[in-house]
């Protein structure tokens, strides 16, 4: 049996492809704003948006998606694209949908000059992707900084007033030293706040190209549309300046859960740069109640994290095998495949699209 594959109409499809998310995802509600802003309205599209999916009759059974966006590679930009929310109802798996879906995606990013398609994959799709193709790059590693340690203390003290107290005395030495590093930085950068991705940003954009080998570009015309644009999201800006001219910038955000996340960097590779925005999210995240925060942007900023009290998750993320398929023989897959050659950050991909975020 056939199952017909189409780009997905929002007007007429929506409705089934929720009940397909909320099959998948436990009962989880995708909010139809955040994927029209996604796909209909992503500024790199060409030909349409690359949302499709498979039908049985109306009944939306599978989805394949594909977020167009340009990455330079060694100074030169190519057309790359992110996959995200493969999905088959699993009434429909084991009939060779998934394999079709994603042929019919290849081939329509091939038409539209697409170079590289990248993802993230668990522990039970990747080898699927394996089987097609696709090549398994490394696997992605976080960190996270505490800033309240109670409920861990709780747990293993098992003693609430006593973990309580020792709570708050972390929290009041962790202050001082928050607030003496940024005191150690007023000499070097003035900051400041807003609530959107700043003209600047394609200055900083200018001074980020020797930064890594491998990178999303970060022009303002992609943070406009990434986070200025997105619905729903209040991200949090952090621009350091010397003197008057901007010296680099910092996003960040704060998740439903109570935490933080650290979403993206746009601006040279410094030090001390680096060490005083991200101590500048962490003063920020503090006062507006986090617990911890979050970042996975790879071995570029992890010595400079460690010096402000991030330590390696200690477990795998959900998606943690980072994959891709080349339709541009011209791309070196040794050069792909070694993570010292990638910036990337929670921005580049679907873990800040997810639903429970």
């Amino acid at each position: 049996m056939s199952y017909p594959i189409e780009a997905l109409d929002f007007q007429k499809d929506f409705p089934e492809f929720s009940r397909l998310f909320k099959v998948i995802y436990d009962g989880k509600e995708p909010c139809r704003s955040m994927y029209e802003w996604l796909f209909v309205k992503n500024v790199f599209n060409r030909e349409g948006h690359f949302l499709h999916v498979a039908k049985d009759g109306a009944k939306v059974v599978a989805s394949d998606c594909l977020l167009p966006v340009p990455v330079i590679i060694n100074g030169n930009q190519y057309n790359a694209a992110w996959s995200i929310r493969t999905m088959t109802d699993p009434e429909y798996q084991r009939r060779g949908i998934f394999r079709a879906l994603t042929n019919h995606n290849i081939e329509a990013a091939r038409r539209q000059g697409i170079d590289l398609i990248l993802g993230f994959a668990n522990n039970n799709s990747y080898p699927g992707y394996v089987k097609f193709g696709w090549e398994v790059l490394f696997e992605r590693t976080a960190s996270y900084r505490p800033l309240n340690l109670e409920k861990a203390l709780t747990k293993k003290l098992r003693l609430p007033g006593l973990a309580k107290l020792a709570n708050e005395g972390y929290r009041r030495y962790d202050h001082r030293k928050l607030q003496a590093n940024s005191h150690r930085h007023t000499g070097w950068f003035r900051f400041t706040n807003s609530t959107q991705a700043p003209p600047e940003t394609d200055s900083l954009w200018a001074k980020m190209h020797n930064f890594a080998p491998i990178m999303v570009a970060r022009h303002h015309k992609y943070c406009d549309w990434r986070y200025n644009q997105r619905p729903n999201h209040k991200y949090k800006f952090i621009t350091a300046y010397q003197g008057a001219e901007p010296a680099g910038l910092l996003i960040w955000r704060m998740l439903k859960n109570g935490s933080a996340l650290l979403v993206d960097y746009v601006g040279p590779r410094s030090k001390d740069l680096i060490v005083a925005l991200a101590n500048q999210a962490l003063i920020q995240a503090r006062n507006n109640g986090a617990n911890l925060m979050l970042e996975s942007t790879g071995p570029y900023f992890r010595a400079e994290l460690k010096t402000l009290g991030f330590r390696d998750l200690g477990r795998p993320l959900q998606n943690n095998h980072f994959i891709a398929l080349r339709l541009n023989e011209k791309l070196d897959s040794k050069i792909l495949g070694s993570e010292e050659n990638w910036f990337f950050s929670y921005g580049d991909s679907e873990f800040d699209l997810d639903a429970g975020f």
